[in-house]
């Protein structure tokens, strides 16, 4: 594995940049913007630089700023396919498996989507997911959600702004864990929204 990626930041507790949380607004109809203390962070890395599967214990919003990002994502479903024996983070090294060593890891489909500046994705709570920096990058994630809002109600705008075939590929684990009206909202949202590239 090459460069495991160590720097996400919650740099605007504490540091000049914090001011710039006061430029941004993300999703105000689902992130509460006077809750960040460690709730907002700043991820900057090299080209080639990894963050290994792992699932995180909350729902994200993950912005990709500059440079692009392969996420691999692995459903909740597959967690005991993944030794997982200790926190958050799988035994298997995604981008050189040892199917010897991890026989059950070879049976898992894996979805893979390229994250481009401009791009953002929602990650619900315990999705498996590595990701590799593809260049010099840029991100940003959340985790500050509004309690009174919650992210399943059918108005959900979030969809518009997914990765279109991320939740393509995830209707059903979506259906499964979240129901099918869920889905349908993201769905209808998107189909409005969302213009191919040329």
């Amino acid at each position: 594995m090459t460069g495991v990626q160590t720097c996400a930041l919650p740099i605007f507790e504490k540091t000049a940049l914090r001011g710039l949380l006061n430029d941004l607004e993300i999703f105000p109809e689902y992130l509460d913007p006077q809750d960040t203390d460690g709730k907002a962070f700043f991820w900057f890395g090299s080209g080639g630089t990894i963050t290994p599967l792992h699932h995180d214990p909350v729902n994200l919003i993950f912005v990709q700023v500059y440079g692009r990002k392969v996420w691999q994502i692995i459903s909740p479903h597959y967690t005991h396919m993944l030794y997982n024996y200790r926190g958050v983070f799988s035994e298997v090294d995604i981008e050189n498996p040892d199917y010897e060593k991890y026989p059950l890891f070879q049976r898992i489909p894996i979805i893979e989507v390229t994250l481009e500046p401009g791009d953002a994705i929602f990650m619900p709570v315990g999705w498996w997911h590595a990701v590799k920096s593809l260049d010099i990058s840029i991100s940003m994630s959340f985790t500050n959600y509004e309690p009174r809002k919650k992210m399943c109600k059918p108005a959900c705008k979030l969809g518009a702004t997914l990765k279109i075939p991320v939740y393509k590929f995830l209707q059903q684990p979506l259906e499964r864990a979240y129901g099918k009206e869920f889905y349908q909202a993201l769905s209808d949202i998107a189909d409005q929204f969302y213009q191919p590239k040329n």
